[in-house]
């Protein structure tokens, strides 16, 4: 029996997307970019919130005991991996530690990949810590299905100046959920040429028809490499900044504890107790809002490629994202965001701020209520007519 609603409208009056991106270039638009959830977090996490309100105090924080424990046993239901606890570094912000690592395994100047079309903020945390990045593009192949080229990573990881890879473990923006292989491989070329693989393995939990496939786990050699999740995407609960590290590789593990203790960062009572309700209570949870996300993907995806308009779109392997093809309108970028802000009224991500290999897309959230994804076809199927039939 299902607990949840997520047909629900949220008023999310302290939400960046509703604040800020409901306006683009002065025109209103229905926001379906940034890329959290809008659905209402599990109520055990809204419960343990209250408890700590409720008693009126908030004094320094006393820990969950054992919070690694229940975050190592969220890692062995969901995906069969055998994470030992003392693995674990508990953090706040998730790109927190990966600029923090970056720092302690690199200097200014010296190269970091990332596999485009990707993760915006990637690119500025890299250039943040004076490092450059090194665009790996996927291979964009047929419906849609992205890989990588290999011959071409190869090259970048045989380089001087390369020290680390950032790899997108499910793959924003593209959907793609690696495969045990690919992820062997990945990491095998990096360990080959002393290149240190960070796995952000954020979108874990929504992987459809496939195993999700942790980096570690999946690597023959465990050295020289670190994973990075958090709660934020499948709870909706990004605001609270609480992730985990994980790595059997001692050093790495020392780097970002010593980092996280330098600077006295460390997850406030609020986003510890938070993130721990969610990952030891929202199994139900997370089994639910999959399905759902899957349901709205599949019919904004249907819709999309019934229109007599040309426009393309597949369902992902992997989070609650579409990627959609708009080049067979020939419209260059910033002529499909006319379209889509103006003409149609939609706050979609443009696709070349993923890299120059990601124009001519553009990035859709599907994690929304049904009401919304009825009311993008409509206003996507009315403003394709006047434009095309016109």
């Amino acid at each position: 029996m299902s607990e949840y609603d997520f047909s629900q409208s949220l008023c999310r009056k302290r939400s960046w997307k509703w604040e800020y991106e409901s306006m683009v270039k002065g025109h209103k638009v229905l926001p379906m970019s940034g890329a959290d959830t809008d659905f209402i977090s599990p109520r055990e996490v809204t419960e343990t919130l209250r408890e700590i309100v409720d008693s009126g105090e908030f004094g320094y924080c006393s820990y969950p005991e054992d919070h690694r424990a229940v975050f190592a046993a969220w890692q062995k239901r969901q995906h069969d991996w055998e994470l030992d606890p003392d693995d674990v570094v508990i953090a706040n912000g998730l790109l927190t530690s990966l600029v923090l690592m970056l720092d302690s395994v690199s200097a200014p100047g010296d190269g970091v990949i990332v596999f485009t079309p990707v993760y915006q903020s990637f690119f500025d945390d890299i250039k943040g810590t004076a490092r450059i990045p090194v665009c790996c593009d996927l291979i964009c192949e047929q419906n849609n299905r992205w890989s990588v080229d290999f011959p071409a990573y190869q090259a970048l990881c045989e380089k001087a100046d390369t020290r680390a890879v950032i790899v997108c473990n499910p793959h924003n923006p593209v959907g793609r959920a690696w495969g045990a292989e690919e992820l062997r491989s990945m990491v095998r070329i990096a360990q080959a040429n002393n290149v240190i693989v960070f796995s952000d393995e954020i979108h874990a939990d929504f992987v459809y028809d496939l195993p999700f496939n942790p980096a570690i786990k999946e690597a023959e050699d465990r050295h020289g490499i670190m994973s990075l999740s958090s709660g934020g995407k499948i709870f909706n609960i990004g605001g609270m900044f609480a992730s985990y590290a994980m790595t059997e590789d001692d050093s790495l593990k020392t780097m970002l504890q010593k980092a996280l203790n330098k600077l006295h960062w460390e997850q406030d009572t609020f986003s510890a107790w938070g993130s721990y309700s969610a990952f030891k209570y929202g199994y139900q949870y997370r089994d639910e809002v999959v399905v759902y996300v899957r349901q709205m993907q599949t019919k904004l995806v249907d819709a999309l490629n019934r229109m007599p308009f040309p426009v393309e779109a597949a369902l992902p392997e992997a989070t609650y994202l579409l990627w959609t093809d708009f080049r067979g309108t020939g419209w260059n970028q910033d002529e499909i965001q006319r379209f889509l802000i103006e003409d149609a009224g939609l706050g979609f991500n443009r696709g070349d701020s993923f890299g120059a290999n990601g124009t001519g897309f553009a990035r859709i959230n599907c994690a929304v209520p049904e009401s919304r994804i009825d009311e993008a076809i409509q206003r996507l199927t009315n403003a394709f007519g006047r434009c095309f039939e016109g």
